[in-house]
């Protein structure tokens, strides 16, 4: 069966178009097309990034070689580390978008996401006043891939360090937790065909809080989709992208409500005193961790 494209009809008033769509259902149209575009454009936006990185990367090598002063050579070495980073993370955006990330699935140790992220944000951190403290070590493996897991810290930090730019207390806290048991469904193999059964899958639990003003509730439940921001000249897609990441991987991500929040004060003592908003991520547990062995 041929495939064909479906076209909105608009009728002409004077020099203005006129939508046939009703008014309701003008948003959803709109948000649709901007998917379509989307689409087709991000191969191509992803070749261009892809050779700007490529030149800048080769350029701070030249500059490595060249240079004789250690500080330089420092600099360098940095911009040639983040962008065989960016590299690597583009191509396995690619993957994720085409349904082949799947094959890269492994064992990713989330401290060491973690501390990449915040070594990547660490020039906007430095001389901002912000006091970021982490408590997620090295030991705690979650299963996904680690170009993605830590793009998606990357998005929830950079969004803490906005977050509490005008507050006048600039605390970010990241701690993490094992989960014991959760229920999960899992297609298990049976002969030649599949069934699903419901199992206790292991979890880690990854918090990001901030002090900044918080998130209104009515936000709350809009701040995951597509194309919502409260940011000026924000795209609306960072968090977007950054749950799409986390349930690839068979995880999830909330907001903590008040009272969670507080919960979580009265385990941490003065570590969480300031926090008002707190980003929670489940991820999959690997069987890497410590406890596990």
């Amino acid at each position: 069966m041929a495939g064909k494209v479906v076209k909105y009809p608009q009728l002409l008033v004077g020099r203005k178009r006129k939508s046939i769509i009703p008014r309701k259902d003008l948003k959803g149209s709109e948000r649709l097309f901007h998917f379509a575009e989307l689409a087709l454009i991000t191969p191509s936006v992803i070749h261009d990034i892809r050779s700007y990185i490529t030149s800048i990367r080769a350029n701070a090598e030249i500059g490595d070689r060249i240079c004789e002063d250690d500080k330089a050579k420092e600099k360098f070495r940095k911009i040639v580390e983040i962008t065989k980073r960016a590299e690597q993370m583009i191509e396995s955006f690619r993957k994720l978008y085409k349904g082949e990330i799947k094959e890269e699935v492994g064992n990713v140790r989330i401290g060491e996401a973690i501390d990449f992220s915040i070594k990547l944000l660490s020039e906007k951190i430095c001389g901002s006043g912000i006091n970021l403290e982490s408590r997620v070590g090295h030991d705690i493996v979650c299963k996904g891939e680690l170009n993605l897991i830590t793009h998606a810290f990357i998005n929830l930090i950079n969004n803490a360090i906005e977050a509490v730019m005008k507050s006048d207390k600039k605390e970010i806290r990241i701690w993490a937790e094992n989960v014991k048991e959760a229920n999960g469904t899992k297609k298990v193999e049976e002969g030649k065909g599949e069934k699903s059964k419901t199992e206790k899958e292991k979890l880690i639990s990854v918090f990001i809080g901030d002090s900044g003003v918080g998130i209104d509730e009515k936000i709350v439940r809009k701040i995951f989709k597509p194309f919502f921001t409260t940011k000026e000249g924000g795209t609306g897609l960072g968090l977007y992208i950054t749950k799409r990441i986390i349930e690839s991987f068979g995880g999830r991500i909330e907001i903590l409500g008040n009272k969670e929040i507080e919960e979580q004060k009265k385990e941490s003592g003065d570590f969480l005193k300031d926090i008002k908003t707190v980003f929670k991520i489940n991820l999959l547990r690997a069987i890497e961790n410590v406890e596990e062995r």
